[in-house]
């Protein structure tokens, strides 16, 4: 393993969200996208008005992106960008996205109560 970093960076740069003004302007804006040639790949969970786009600079990626949905005749009305988390290391890995088990008032982990040296409670 590596550092979050050096995990972050091999998993790839972020990611560019963009919100087109219609969703009806998808199919065309993924064909003006197209060229990019693994520059950016979509993310397949991103839906409607919804493009979430893998990048390997997100900083750098949105001056591509937006001008050339622009020049196809697509509004683009909202742009986010992201670098990479732990939570992208964990999936690009595992393929799961990581979940936070709901708390349970008096209860003790198995591992918690081995390193204190205490029975684990139920």
């Amino acid at each position: 393993m590596g550092t979050p970093d050096s995990l972050k960076r091999e998993v790839g740069g972020g990611t560019v969200t963009l919100t087109l003004e219609d969703a009806e302007k998808r199919d065309p804006a993924l064909q003006a996208l197209a060229p990019l040639d693994g520059a950016a790949r979509l993310d397949p969970r991103s839906a409607g008005a919804i493009l979430v786009l893998h990048v390997p600079d997100a900083r750098t990626a949105v001056g591509g992106l937006v001008p050339r949905l622009d020049r196809a005749g697509i509004t683009v009305e909202a742009v986010d960008q992201a670098r990479a988390s732990l939570a992208d290391v964990f999936l690009h890995y595992t393929g799961e996205k990581p979940h936070v088990e709901a708390r349970m008032e008096g209860a003790t982990s198995a591992m918690f109560a081995a390193a204190h040296g205490r029975a684990r409670r139920p």
